[in-house]
């Protein structure tokens, strides 16, 4: 066994790909995730974005918070380890934020730039945001090019649908819902599933998915073309490559004075961080 599985085994944690993607099926009925441990949910959201499920993330780093200095020294050697054996980029959000992707293809960090192009123009150009949002079809496209910027090419077009449909179509058609029917999507339906039969039942979802997503699908790549063309993108994309970072060039014991609570006993987490690096070699 080399050292790579040795260290997983030590630290309990493995890789679940349920977690990477759409949390519901077509009939809003939630799929069952099993219970992850605090570890292996750390562990799993890099790793949906190493095996290119999710392209990137926004995640809380580097987050060395636990409840004692055994955790904080876990979460440590997961990041060695991902440093070891992942090429993965990031950048700042903020001070305790980052986006990260994977960095072995091109069109990858393509796709993130792009991403936080059209939220950059959105909020800097007021007639640009009316212009791509003005209709129902318009914002619905927006949720799909935002899905498509952060999701993998093996997702499906029918599996962004789905997510698009509870999470944008829905609030969308809520005020029609309550004055047509005096129901609050919100507060009268106990679960999504209740909700899709209502909406099957009166008609809405056959709309959506045999009329609005033909529409989407072609408003989206007018919008999409739209941004590419935005007299700011290549401002944007060439200053924002600027502040691409290599996950491999994360110096883990530095960041132990910058980023451990003073609570925390910080010579034990550096010698012991260093004693496992040695043995599992990373």
């Amino acid at each position: 066994m080399d050292s790579n599985k040795n260290l997983l085994n030590y630290l309990d944690i493995s890789y679940n790909k349920k977690y990477c993607e759409r949390e519901f099926k077509k009939n809003g009925v939630f799929k069952y995730l099993p219970f992850l441990k605090n570890n292996n949910f750390y562990f799993n959201r890099f790793l949906c974005i190493i095996n290119k499920i999710i392209l990137s993330d926004q995640i809380l780093f580097p987050y060395l918070y636990d409840v004692d200095e055994d955790h904080i020294v876990n979460k440590m050697l997961i990041l060695a380890y991902i440093k070891k054996n992942f090429n993965l980029k990031y950048f700042n959000l903020n001070k305790d934020l980052i986006e990260i992707y994977n960095g072995d293809d091109k069109y990858i960090e393509e796709k993130v730039l792009n991403y936080y192009f059209v939220k950059y123009a959105i909020e800097n150009d007021i007639n640009f945001f009316k212009s791509i949002t003005n209709t129902m079809i318009k914002r619905l496209s927006l949720a799909f090019l935002y899905e498509k910027l952060t999701k993998s090419n093996k997702i499906k077009n029918s599996s962004i649908f789905f997510s698009i449909f509870y999470k944008k179509y829905i609030k969308e058609i809520e005020d029609e819902i309550y004055k047509k029917y005096n129901l609050k999507i919100s507060k009268d339906f106990a679960n999504y599933n209740d909700l899709y039969l209502f909406l099957k039942d009166k008609g809405y979802v056959d709309k959506f998915y045999n009329n609005y997503t033909k529409k989407i699908i072609k408003t989206y790549k007018k919008t999409y073309k739209k941004i590419l063309n935005h007299p700011l993108f290549n401002d944007y994309i060439k200053k924002q490559k600027e502040e691409i970072k290599l996950f491999s060039e994360l110096d883990i014991l530095k960041m132990v004075d910058s980023d451990v609570d003073s609570k925390f006993n910080k010579k034990y987490i550096k010698n012991k961080f260093i004693k496992l690096s040695k043995k599992y070699n990373i």
